[in-house]
C-alpha cells in the first residue's frame, strides 16, 4: 500500500495523537487547504474496544454475522448501504464470508432469506470491485471523476477519493473507516472547493435469522 504519513489530530480534550493517512489522499489534504474547503476528521471512539492487532500483510478475519444499520446514526455510511438491503429500513442482519484468502461476499438477510449483495476479488483490476490488504486492515479504495454539468452535486468538475477500511475490534464488533476527499468546482460557485472527511462506524455481531417458514403445500 505505500509509505504513510503520519499527522497529528487533537480530539476529546485529549491532547494530540497519530493518525496515519494513505499518500493517495495526502493531495486531497493538500488541496482542502489550499482552496480552504472544510475537513471533518472523526478519531476511533475511546470507549470502543481495541482493533485487533494484525500482521503485515495478512488478510484478516472479518468474517460473520453483524447488526445493521451501525451503532451511528444521522451519520451516512457507504458500507451500510452496500452491504443491507435499502428497502428495508428497519433493523436487519447481513454477513460477510471469505470462502478464500482472494474473495470477499457480502450477503443481506431479509425475511429470512439471503440475498447477496456485492462481491470483491483482492487486487481485481476494476476498482470498484477490488479489495487490498494493509496494515490498516481490508480496504476498497477507488478514485471517481464527475464530468461537466452533474445534475446530483452541480458540478462543472470533480475529483473525489473514497476509502474504507475494515478490520475486527477484541468484542469481535466489526469496525468500518470511511475516509472521503474531493477538489471540484460547482456550477453556482465561481471559485474551487474541496472537502476531506473520516469516520468510524461500528457494526455488532448478530446471530443469522432462521430461514423463512415455506407456504403449507395446497392439496
Amino acid at each position: 500500500m505505500g509509505t504513510t504519513v503520519v499527522l497529528a489530530e487533537r480530539g476529546g480534550g485529549k491532547g494530540l495523537r497519530a493518525v496515519r493517512v494513505q499518500p493517495k489522499s495526502i493531495m486531497l489534504l493538500l488541496a482542502v487547504v489550499l482552496f480552504q474547503g472544510c475537513v471533518s476528521v472523526q478519531h476511533y471512539p475511546h470507549e470502543w474496544p481495541a482493533l485487533i492487532p494484525l500482521a503485515p500483510e495478512i488478510c484478516p478475519d472479518i468474517g460473520g454475522a453483524y447488526q445493521c444499520p451501525a451503532e451511528q446514526s444521522g451519520i451516512p455510511s457507504w458500507f451500510q448501504s452496500v452491504v443491507c438491503v435499502p428497502e428495508d429500513a428497519g433493523s436487519q442482519v447481513f454477513e460477510l464470508r471469505q470462502p478464500d484468502l482472494d474473495t470477499l461476499i457480502a450477503v443481506a438477510w431479509h425475511d429470512g432469506e439471503e440475498r447477496e449483495r456485492f462481491r470483491w476479488w483482492k487486487n481485481a483490476q476494476d476498482a470498484p470491485f477490488r479489495f487490498e490488504v494493509s496494515s490498516e486492515g481490508i480496504v476498497f479504495g477507488d478514485v471517481g471523476f464527475i464530468t461537466a454539468g452533474d445534475p446530483g452535486l452541480l458540478a462543472a468538475a470533480y475529483l473525489g477519493r473514497k476509502s474504507v477500511m475494515l478490520r475486527k475490534a477484541a468484542d469481535g464488533t466489526l469496525i468500518v473507516r470511511e475516509v472521503w476527499g474531493g477538489v471540484g468546482v460547482l456550477s453556482i460557485l465561481p471559485f474551487p472547493l474541496a472537502g476531506y472527511e473520516a469516520n468510524w462506524f461500528r457494526f455488532t455481531p448478530a446471530a443469522i435469522p432462521s430461514p423463512a417458514t415455506p407456504p403449507p403445500r395446497v392439496p
